[in-house]
């Protein structure tokens, strides 16, 4: 009788285990995509890279001051040459040596005055660090000379006078710091005529 019980057990448990296999079956692979799917699907885009914006910049070529107009500005240890444009006048910026009742001048250097007028349009001025454009700046660039970076040009404008500052990356003997001011735009071309001396 027990073995016929162990039989029937047998057998039920055989029949329920093919069951199971049966309905569970073999995991089906995703079918491919059809056709017309894959002709609808839109490639993923890159976000669009925007250029970067070029800085502006101001090449210039170098011209040495000729002997003839070539000038020489010292004060203590501090020098220079420049050339001041014809018919201007060329002065050199007032500067004092410390005393007990008051410091050194920061500043050294000279102004040069067009004709027929009192105050100066170019400075050119050696200093312990780099001045301010001293007006509301506009725009700055970057100045090469023969595919080298020489300095900067800021312009800004107050009360209708467009102000312009050159800052050379190397002063040489004119000071920590040297640069050219010129205050006026229709001075510009006499200033650039200067930077192009002192690029040379």
């Amino acid at each position: 009788m027990k073995k016929k019980w162990i039989a029937v057990v047998s057998i039920c448990l055989c029949l329920v285990a093919v069951g199971v296999l049966y309905t569970k079956g073999p995991e089906e692979a995703p079918a491919p995509p059809s056709p017309e799917a894959k002709q609808t699907e839109q490639p993923v885009k890159e976000p669009d890279k925007q250029p970067e914006k070029e800085k502006p910049v101001l090449e210039i070529e170098p011209a040495a001051f000729s002997s003839e107009g070539k000038q020489h500005y010292a004060w203590q240890q501090w020098q220079f040459d420049y050339a001041c444009p014809s018919g201007w006048e060329g002065r050199p910026m007032e500067v004092w040596e410390a005393s007990e009742n008051q410091e050194a001048s920061p500043e050294w250097g000279v102004e040069l005055v067009p004709p027929g007028k009192e105050e100066w349009a170019i400075r050119l001025q050696g200093s312990h660090r780099n001045q301010n454009l001293g007006v509301p700046l506009q725009e700055s660039v970057e100045i090469y000379c023969a595919g080298e970076k020489i300095g900067r040009l800021d312009t800004g404008e107050k009360e209708g006078e467009v102000w312009k500052l050159v800052t050379l990356d190397h002063p040489g003997e004119a000071g920590s710091a040297f640069q050219i001011f010129i205050r006026g735009e229709e001075y510009w071309p006499e200033g650039e005529k200067l930077l192009a001396g002192f690029a040379a």
